[in-house]
């Protein structure tokens, strides 16, 4: 397929995923009253999105289906409840049955809050059944020290592949999604008379001279080159023809540079909401102005929640 010999094929997590749910609606198949509202769920709703999302070009497809997949899950799990616990099908849900299943289930149950909305779909404040969103007790965090210690494993501990020690330091450094990581391209990186540059959102940002050197020695020699791989143009390429890294990979690879995914990227995203204001964060990192304000507010910026990321006139107000 990278050389052209085979047509391209969908992506695999979709197509993984479409098996999947043939699989689970033939197992529903005995129980009428949950299979056609999990199948209608499935299907016109998170079918549906995937495809859109497949046909926009969506990196986070492997993250995307396994949410889908979770929802798919939990919610079978909620009309199963419902008819063994209440004798009642999906037409019968009520506030109180979604309120009593969530005070005594696990935390994964708080994955049936978008199947309960589309059971129920209107106005946020007209709903008649709804299922509060789960908020986390704590944010977990690094300090200064253990964060700048990770910087320097990055740059010290030359036995650990360069393409996992720059993808750390982008991961460190701007706190860049691991899936948009693996599939950042080559020409994100530049070198402009001014100083290198790499491109996450809509404007470059500046490379740290510090690091500088260690990006343009992997752009220059870039992994498995020499085999299936010749000619891609991925900042990281995987072993399989044509395909960049995958981000499961690269989590697993961080563990050896003693990074913590979650804390790394909540500090990161923290200290670099009290450097640059929300607007320009917005368009040098690629993320929501949803997500960016949260940050900034947990940071204590001043007027943090000034941004409006309601705007949709703003290309990175749509997208996540």
């Amino acid at each position: 397929m990278h050389h052209r010999m085979l047509p391209e094929r969908r992506t695999l997590p979709f197509a993984l995923f479409e098996r999947w749910l043939e699989q689970r609606l033939s197992e529903l198949a005995e129980w009428p009253d949950i299979h056609r509202p999990i199948e209608r769920f499935a299907r016109w709703h998170h079918l549906k999105s995937l495809r859109l999302k497949l046909e926009a070009g969506a990196l986070n497809m492997d993250t995307a289906t396994r949410s889908a997949k979770q929802e798919i899950t939990e919610a079978g799990k909620l009309l199963r409840w419902l008819l063994e616990e209440r004798g009642t099908i999906a037409d019968g849900l009520q506030q109180e049955h979604v309120d009593e299943y969530l005070a005594e289930g696990t935390s994964t149950r708080k994955h049936i809050r978008n199947f309960v909305h589309w059971l129920r779909p209107g106005r946020p404040r007209s709903r008649t059944v709804t299922a509060p969103h789960r908020a986390a007790k704590s944010m977990l965090l690094l300090t200064l020290s253990q964060r700048i210690e990770l910087v320097r494993n990055c740059l010290d501990f030359e036995q650990v592949t360069l393409s996992t020690r720059v993808a750390a330091l982008i991961f460190l450094l701007w706190a860049h999604p691991l899936v948009k990581i693996a599939a950042l391209t080559s020409d994100r990186v530049e070198m402009p008379a001014s100083g290198m540059t790499i491109t996450l959102g809509t404007k470059p940002a500046a490379v740290p001279a510090l690091v500088a050197p260690l990006f343009w020695e992997h752009v220059s020699s870039r992994s498995n080159q020499q085999t299936a791989n010749t000619r891609t143009n991925w900042l990281f390429p995987g072993f399989r023809a044509g395909q960049h890294i995958h981000h499961q990979t690269l989590s697993e690879r961080f563990l050896v540079l003693g990074i913590d995914p979650q804390r790394a990227r909540n500090t990161a995203l923290q200290d670099l909401t009290r450097e640059v204001d929300a607007r320009s964060l917005i368009d040098l990192l690629g993320y929501s102005s949803a997500t960016i304000v949260q940050h900034a507010v947990r940071a204590g910026v001043p007027m943090s929640d000034y941004v409006d990321f309601h705007r949709s006139d703003h290309p990175r107000d749509k997208i996540d």
